[in-house]
């Protein structure tokens, strides 16, 4: 078993084949403790790798940067958006007779919270998945470690 400090074999060192992009979805390991805990300054060292030198260590660190601000905003504004929606709700329902409408005798300010929020927090984490994913992969071709030819599912365009 490998120490906390030392990534496991295979880990995060084997490089995919173009062709086999559309099959990676993440790590195919469990990150070692040292590699979840990276500044943003390691992130970027250790995502591209002194084999892939072709940006500086400030343009790797900026990318880096720019993908943690894309990825912080989408969390925001889904986050803040979900909360908004639910407060809104919930003074409709309480505010107004619409709350007391009854649904299989159950009253509507009871049915919509209990399950009525629920597809919109799944659809809400199904978009939250799609456009992260997006924004790491526009990340990887920005910073060169994908071909910017390959469409979404790695097939050349």
């Amino acid at each position: 078993m490998s120490s906390p400090e030392e990534p496991s074999p295979g880990a995060w060192s084997e490089e995919p084949s173009p062709g086999a992009w559309s099959a990676v979805r993440g790590p195919q390991a469990v990150p070692s403790v040292r590699e979840a805990l990276l500044s943003r300054g390691q992130a970027a060292e250790h995502a591209l790798g002194a084999e892939q030198g072709n940006l500086s260590r400030a343009e790797a660190d900026a990318a880096v940067r720019r993908l943690m601000r894309a990825q912080l905003r989408l969390a925001l504004v889904l986050g803040v958006g979900f909360f908004v929606v639910l407060v809104l709700v919930g003074l409709l329902l309480t505010a107004t007779p619409v709350g007391e409408v009854l649904l299989a005798g159950v009253p509507l300010a009871w049915v919509v919270p209990g399950v009525g929020f629920f597809p919109l927090l799944l659809g809400a984490a199904w978009f939250f998945q799609r456009r992260a994913e997006a924004n790491e992969r526009h990340w990887a071709v920005m910073v060169g470690l994908i071909p910017a030819a390959q469409d979404v599912d790695g097939e050349p365009r």
